[in-house]
């Protein structure tokens, strides 16, 4: 066996290594073919004492830095990418969760073996030559974007909820960002209900449009706080999404598509009350109880003008189990119809959204066919939300 040549060797602070290596796994689906992609790439930049993580599943790059401890490199190794190497990820994940040690060294010889040591123990494994490992396509930046963490942050907890998780309906499998100088809007929808969160002022931003991956979304969510500050960079001729700052980066790889004019299907409001959106909540998950776990469906039972002091009614049946739940809400009736009507919905994503309402929320109607509105009371920070549910057709 020939002699193996000591290509770099680095020590780690062990928390920091596996909240990094935690992260970037994210990125990685281990159900593949590609056993590249099934490696967590370790890229040391001497020059700046960190060394950077990536992981990714080619539709999705998630890069995170952290700081080196020590180390140590022999420069007579050339190689298109230096003082790099590909570990496997499962295995180096689980090894790092039980590791109780302060820090972690890791030795990577010329042929890509890597020889980890802690206080107490030794492993060895071998990795896999970096330049295998997938790179981004070359683009050009089109535009770029700075945001601040405590605009976006709210902005996509607001509205993630709501991303289609179908996979006939790739368009809305995203959550759709519009910046202006003046405002940001953030809409998903999945085409049954429909979340839109804004803010508005002197902002300052350009004029950008562009959607992130659900996936993508739910990555960004996990890694930034409101104290950051992100640069946001679309790229062409490859259409790619990247957020980052100096310790992380997430790309997307994304399909140019048109998203759906969302304005347009926002209804006409005519009747309003106001639900106290903890007694409604809790009334809708004792109903949703006896409705049919299939479709979630029930009934609003809304009273007409001459009976505003009635209380809201929730119904659902499931006939073929003879199952009945009822449960009568007070609310404030503010615009009534002249005669009682009834409103089928959806009772899942009815408290979907009203768990996303912190006080009391506007409920707007006009018909029993056409679009309910919800309206958070107050304000979630500067963030104005409003939330579109369409109804169910009520068989007679």
């Amino acid at each position: 066996m020939a002699k193996q040549e000591k290509y770099f060797r680095m020590i780690l602070d062990r928390a920091d290594l596996e909240d990094a290596v935690e992260q970037v796994s994210k990125a990685i689906k281990y159900a593949t073919t590609m056993p590249i992609i099934q490696k967590i790439l370790f890229q040391v930049n001497p020059d700046a004492q960190e060394v950077r993580l990536t992981g990714t599943d080619l539709e999705i790059r998630l890069e995170r830095c952290i700081d080196l401890i020590e180390f140590t490199g022999n420069a007579d190794i050339e190689s298109e990418m230096p003082y790099a190497v590909g570990i496997p990820a499962k295995l180096f994940r689980a090894l790092i969760k039980e590791v109780q040690a302060d820090k972690v060294t890791i030795q990577v010889y010329d042929t890509y073996a890597a020889h980890i040591e802690t206080e107490s123990g030794m492993y060895d494994l071998y990795g896999t030559d970096p330049e295998e490992f997938p790179t981004i396509l070359d683009s050009e930046i089109e535009e770029t974007l700075h945001i601040n963490g405590d605009h976006l942050l709210p902005l996509l907890e607001k509205t993630h909820f709501c991303v289609s998780k179908d996979d006939l309906k790739p368009v809305l499998q995203s959550v759709r960002l519009e910046f202006s100088a003046d405002a940001v809007h953030a809409v998903a929808t999945d085409g049954h209900r429909l979340a839109h969160a804004s803010l508005t002022g002197d902002l300052g931003y350009q004029t950008i449009e562009t959607s992130l991956p659900d996936d993508f979304v739910a990555l960004l969510r996990s890694h930034i706080d409101s104290e950051d500050t992100l640069v946001l960079e679309i790229r062409q001729p490859y259409f790619h999404v990247a957020f980052s700052n100096p310790k992380f980066e997430i790309w997307a790889r994304m399909k140019e598509t048109t998203y759906p004019d969302w304005r347009s299907v926002l209804p006409d409001e005519q009747y309003q009350g106001t639900l106290d959106v903890k007694k409604t909540l809790n009334a809708l998950k004792r109903v949703i109880l006896f409705a049919n776990s299939a479709t979630h469906q029930i009934e609003m039972h809304i009273p007409s003008e001459t009976a505003s002091d009635e209380p809201l009614e929730l119904l659902a049946e499931f006939v073929e189990n003879n199952l009945t739940g009822r449960e009568k809400v007070e609310w404030h009736a503010d615009e009534l119809p002249d005669q009682d009507m009834v409103i089928g919905c959806n009772g899942k994503y009815l408290s979907d959204i009203l768990s996303q309402c912190s006080t009391d929320a506007e409920f707007r109607f006009h018909s029993s066919i056409g679009a309910m509105m919800f309206y958070p009371e107050g304000k979630d920070g500067a963030v104005n939300a409003r939330y579109l549910l369409m109804p169910i057709r009520i068989n007679d």
